[in-house]
């Protein structure tokens, strides 16, 4: 807690350095002359900020400071500028401690939806989509029948050699895991299958080694005769802008546009690739989905709209992706906060905008998908008739998927409570047509297996489309 300061010249250096800072995330590369109306601003600021450090009751510096700043940020305009507190990180390349497992609940368990590879769930043996019903943390186990979703994640605190043994269902045979908690790489891609005919790789995100990781694994795995190349970017958020364009820069001509940005003043600058196509596929297939966002939509719309360079088909496949067009820079202040700043938006090759749009699969490759991110609430007491709240609506969305009658208003009706009763009769629950913990981790492993049956048949479709056109 700072002193009290009543320095105006302080005060008003604190204030220089901070327009300096936002010169420079704004790319203002001339010395800073402030105009007439900069300087009164300049001083409102200072004024302002004096009165509160010295007479505010809550007017601790620190406080301040940090409500200013997100103030300035949270404004409605942009959902992707915002403080972030010392040492604080957009997206990292590392789990520094762990299992190396993604999982999303499975109705009180853990369905594990991914298995980082050479991560000490890796080496013990699991897989995805097991399903964790117990864990036991050295000496002591802990049942995940009957708890909630956030009760399980509240257990899963490990320290570096922790012993951990998973109890799990496989395909419906119950199993034990052991797993050394211990440090590991987070990789970022992975080869999903190669055969003679095509090569599928995952990349989960653009973290910052995630070029070297494809060059890797395309030289480990990829065959040569294989003619298609399936690059998965389902549920892929973005990353690192260098990535992104290193990536690009594996399959694009000399000197061919990668991706642009749009800067607030309108000027339009490409980011170009120099070395020329590493590696030539004769078709590619790009899968996406509504949560495909920022730097994987650059990914594929810098691909589609320069096949005829690449003397390649390029279809995109699946759903709209989210559309999240706007690039960010981290930049840290004197004070260590991070401002996390939209600098530019993203426009394809062909000066295409994705901001808010996204990119639309092409035509014939569409795959309708159900709206699964709807029907997913954390379960926090029972919802009964006459309820009437946003987790109502959830769980309609949920019983929608399943395949029930109902209508989708966000009010326990008499429809939703026979739809209830329906899936209490087929699970063998008692019948009350009250949504409890119980029958809600039912309807929730009921919709999770959808989802994820429906995210297997979309591979699926695509090996269909290139084996048999």
């Amino acid at each position: 807690m700072s002193s009290r300061r009543n320095d105006k010249k302080v005060r008003n250096s604190i204030l220089l350095t901070l327009a300096l800072v936002v010169s420079f995330l704004l790319g203002i590369l001339a010395p800073i002359e402030f105009s007439k109306k900069e300087d009164r601003e300049a001083e409102i600021l200072t004024e302002v900020y004096g009165l509160l450090k010295d007479y505010w009751y809550y007017g601790e510096d620190e406080y301040i400071l940090t409500r200013a700043l997100n103030g300035m940020t949270n404004n409605g305009l942009d959902d992707f500028t915002y403080i972030m507190e010392p040492n604080s990180s957009v997206m990292g390349d590392y789990y520094s401690v762990g299992l190396g497992i993604n999982v999303t609940d499975y109705g009180g368990y853990l369905l594990v939806t991914r298995v980082l590879s050479n991560s000490p769930a890796d080496i013990g043996g699991l897989e995805k989509y097991d399903i964790i019903k117990k864990i036991k943390i050295n000496n002591t186990e802990h049942d995940f029948a009957g708890k909630t979703y956030a009760q399980v994640s509240a257990l899963l605190k490990f320290n570096y050699e922790d012993n951990v043994i998973l109890t799990i269902d496989r395909e419906g045979e119950e199993q034990t895991i052991d797993i050394i908690v211990g440090e590991f790489t987070a990789n970022s891609v992975e080869c999903i299958e190669s055969t003679n005919d095509y090569f599928m790789v995952a990349i989960s995100e653009f973290g910052a080694y995630s070029s070297s990781e494809l060059k890797r694994v395309f030289k480990n795995d990829l065959k040569d005769s294989a003619k298609t190349l399936v690059l998965d970017l389902r549920d892929n958020p973005g990353g690192y802008v260098d990535t992104v364009v290193s990536i690009a820069s594996l399959f694009l001509p000399e000197k061919a546009k990668i991706m642009g940005f749009e800067y607030r003043d309108g000027r339009k600058e490409y980011e170009k690739d120099n070395d020329g196509i590493t590696y030539h596929f004769d078709n590619i297939y790009i899968m996406v989905n509504e949560n495909s966002a920022s730097g994987a939509e650059a990914l594929a719309i810098s691909l589609k709209e320069n096949a005829s360079l690449m003397n390649s088909n390029v279809y995109i496949v699946g759903q709209n992706t989210y559309g999240k067009g706007s690039a960010q820079k981290d930049f840290i202040l004197s004070n260590n906060y991070i401002i996390h700043m939209t600098f530019a938006l993203w426009i394809g090759p062909n000066g295409t905008t994705i901001n808010k749009v996204g990119v639309a699969p092409s035509s014939g490759y569409e795959i309708e998908k159900e709206k699964y991110g709807l029907s997913y609430f954390n379960w926090t007491e029972n919802l009964k008739l006459n309820d009437k709240a946003n987790n109502v609506l959830a769980l309609q969305y949920a019983l929608d998927i399943l395949g029930q009658d109902v209508y989708l208003s966000g009010y326990f009706d008499k429809l939703t409570e026979d739809a209830i009763k329906n899936i209490q009769i087929e699970n063998d629950l008692t019948e009350t047509g009250i949504v409890d913990l119980e029958t809600f981790n039912v309807i929730r492993r009921a919709v999770v297996d959808k989802e994820y049956d429906h995210y297997e048949k979309e591979t699926t479709q695509v090996v269909d489309w290139i084996l048999n056109g």
